[in-house]
């Protein structure tokens, strides 16, 4: 990242182990980025509103924020197909999707037009398969399905060997199926 958003890597987050990690959720009070972790810090950058428009998935608007503390409001924020903390990539932190993000994600990451995006995305969801908040099917689904859009050969073989590993990796044994379970 660049621009005001070097201005955190000086903060307080950087000084503690871990890191933070930013997810937008809808609040009675509208959107708002959650962030958790033992390594909070300020940061700033911007939220992208996403949605399909004819056929691809691109940004309808762009909202800068200063997230500060455990919940930051977003002034504006109406729901979106895709909602992307950090977008253009501004500050240092690990992303989370919401409920709606995470299943346009995993359903249309290749008609995401924005290169950029995408490569968070893509770094996004490999994150959540590595902290066990991803199922790694549901990664290994969105490479097969999404890989056909990238262009840069060494992208490629990084996702194909990322959906390997997960493929190879045991699930945790209440993900496991249970064929004789219902007998």
């Amino acid at each position: 990242g660049g621009g005001r958003g070097r201005r955190w890597w000086r903060g307080p987050g950087r000084r503690t182990a871990g890191g933070s990690s930013g997810r937008a959720v809808w609040t009675d009070g509208g959107r708002v980025v959650e962030q958790t972790s033992d390594g909070r810090g300020d940061h700033v950058g911007e939220v992208g509103f996403y949605d399909h428009v004819r056929g691809a998935l691109r940004v309808r608007e762009r909202i800068a924020v200063e997230v500060s503390g455990a919940r930051t409001p977003v002034p504006r924020a109406k729901p979106a197909d895709l909602v992307l903390v950090n977008d253009r990539d501004l500050t240092f932190a690990k992303l989370r999707f919401d409920a709606r993000s995470l299943k346009t994600v995993l359903g249309s990451l290749s008609l995401l037009e924005d290169n950029l995006a995408r490569a968070l995305c893509w770094g996004a969801l490999w994150d959540a398969v590595r902290d066990g908040a991803l199922p790694a099917r549901d990664h290994v689904a969105a490479v097969l399905s999404g890989v056909v859009r990238e262009t840069d050969p060494s992208l490629v073989e990084t996702l194909l060997g990322q959906a390997t590993r997960a493929a190879s990796t045991p699930a945790p044994p209440t993900a496991q199926p249970r064929p004789l379970e219902p007998l």
